[in-house]
């Protein structure tokens, strides 16, 4: 299941937070005489150029591909090198770079809360407080500006809650106004999908007028389901297409990961069929452009003039669809046993 553009959005700021540390750090340093240094300039170039590349490949696979349960500690012990690095190699008896160490800690916990806070900027003090223990030099030997350091930290503190309850009000703000909506897709989702269905049923049985259900599928050719990154290709690609092909009348949502159901009102079986293998179409297009090994498969069913619930529908469609994906050379759109 690939992550949603919010949470890519965090990790993308979480990376850049982390960069931006990075930057600072060795800008400091190069603010300073290099004979200071406790290593040299080619070492800490090779050390930065090492730490951006290793972070970026973490949180480059964990926003594009499957999340792996190694990517936080990774990360985690990359800052602690780091830290380590920095502040061990800082000639001051009081190296500013504490103060960037336990903004980037805070900045780390937060968006997982509390708890997290606590703990990354306690195991920022403990890496710190080693740092100067090689260095010869304790904690007690920058007390004096303890009082200093406290108050900038707790400014520092307050401007990131006030941004993180800014934050948290927009993507609030966003989610009620969006709560029918995917997010991946633009497309409707499951909620908006059977209000939909509640308003057009009713309709159909009042005036008579067809309406079609459709289940469309992503799989392999093979009958194979896809893997998680041409699962969200083929997803994306197939919102592009709905948006091309179907009219702004039609209703039509995700119901799944590999699943969208369509709604199409005042329009004949015949209709449903033309509109499915036009869709088809575009898709098999982009899928041998792409050389992407993904299928699409439509099961059509007309709905009967009696009363009948959305969900037996869909289960028929869905009945058909998984029938025809049992066959390789199946046609790309059926139609599901009559009522």
């Amino acid at each position: 299941m690939s992550i949603p553009t919010n949470d890519r959005m965090s990790l993308f700021l979480e990376l850049g937070g982390r960069i931006l540390f990075a930057v600072l750090t060795f800008a400091w340093f190069l603010s300073i005489p290099a004979t200071t240094w406790r290593i040299d300039l080619p070492t800490a170039v090779a050390a930065l150029v090492a730490y951006l590349v290793v972070q970026a490949a973490i949180h480059g696979r964990t926003a594009f591909g499957r999340p792996a349960w190694w990517a936080v500690p990774a990360a985690t012990l990359a800052d602690a090198a780091a830290v380590l690095g920095a502040v061990a190699s800082d000639p001051h008896p009081v190296p500013p770079t504490l103060l960037l160490v336990l903004v980037a800690a805070l900045n780390l916990g937060l968006r997982r809360g509390w708890m997290a806070s606590v703990g990354a900027v306690a195991g920022a003090t403990v890496v710190i407080a080693a740092a100067l223990g090689l260095r010869e030099h304790y904690l007690d030997e920058i007390a004096g500006d303890a009082l200093l350091f406290a108050a900038v930290f707790v400014l520092a503190a307050l401007v990131y809650f006030a941004l993180q309850s800014f934050r948290a009000g927009q993507l609030q703000a966003r989610a009620a106004r969006f709560a029918d909506q995917d997010a991946e897709t633009q497309l409707l989702n499951r909620h908006g999908f059977d209000s939909a269905a509640r308003y057009l049923l009713p309709l159909h049985q009042r005036t008579q007028l067809p309406l079609v259900i459709m289940l469309a599928s992503l799989d392999t050719r093979g009958g194979q389901p896809l893997d998680h990154r041409a699962l969200a290709k083929a997803v994306r690609q197939f919102g592009h297409v709905v948006r091309q092909r179907a009219r702004r009348s039609d209703v039509v949502a995700r119901l799944g990961s590999e699943e969208f159901a369509l709604m199409l009102f005042d329009t004949p079986p015949a209709g449903g069929e033309t509109l499915a293998r036009a869709m088809l179409e575009r898709f098999n297009a982009w899928t041998t452009e792409q050389g992407l090994d993904a299928r699409l498969t439509f099961g059509m069913v007309n709905t009967p003039e009696e009363p009948v619930a959305v969900d037996q529908l869909i289960a028929r469609a869905r009945s058909a669809v998984q029938r025809a994906q049992k066959h390789p050379s199946s046609p790309g759109v059926v139609t599901a046993q009559s009522f």
